[in-house]
């Protein structure tokens, strides 16, 4: 440690007190809560690296989630929890399921931040039957206390109670057993 005295103690000072005031605003936090809140996030980094490396926080993939799907779906038809997805982790198994069947209808229910969000994709081929996806994912999107909407092909919706997404999953099934059989 190397003492100061002078201008240079005055900066020192200065530098300090810029430090802590930068400290103060990734915080969100007064200075005095700064060694409780860092403590506070070490904690909570050292439990997602633990749930990280026991496989317990990890999404699946989208296409193996599609892949999962598939092999489980009565022809094309997918109605089901993507546990943990995004918005677009959920499109991208869409995608994947679209690519590899000429004649779908997909919807995929996730939460995240204490929401839902469904994704549904409809082929022509039961677009010209009835089915939409707009219209499928919006009657999902009602039991989970939300709503939505889109194109016949594709079509997103959001929910305020993830409790009921396994209502809503349920009802979304009901719903295209008319279509698909």
């Amino acid at each position: 440690m190397t003492a100061v005295t002078g201008r240079g103690a005055v900066e020192h000072v200065q530098k300090m007190e810029l430090g802590l005031r930068h400290v103060q605003q990734a915080l969100s936090a007064p200075v005095d809560e700064a060694p409780r809140r860092i403590a506070a996030l070490q904690e909570e980094i050292r439990q997602l690296k633990k749930k990280l490396q026991s496989g317990g926080g990890g999404v699946q993939e989208p296409k193996a989630f599609a892949d999962a799907a598939l092999q489980e779906a009565a022809g094309a038809l997918v109605v089901s929890e993507y546990k943990g997805a995004t918005t677009e982790q959920m499109l991208a198994a869409v995608d994947s399921i679209k690519k590899r069947r000429e004649s779908y209808a997909v919807l995929l229910g996730a939460t995240a931040d204490e929401k839902v969000n469904f994704v549904a994709a409809v082929s022509d081929d039961l677009i010209a039957k009835g089915l939409k996806a707009g219209d499928w994912v919006r009657e999902a999107a009602k039991i989970a206390g939300g709503g939505g909407g889109g194109r016949p092909q594709l079509a997103q919706a959001g929910g305020k109670d993830p409790q009921k997404l396994t209502d809503a999953l349920h009802v979304a099934r009901e719903i295209v057993g008319k279509w698909v059989s």
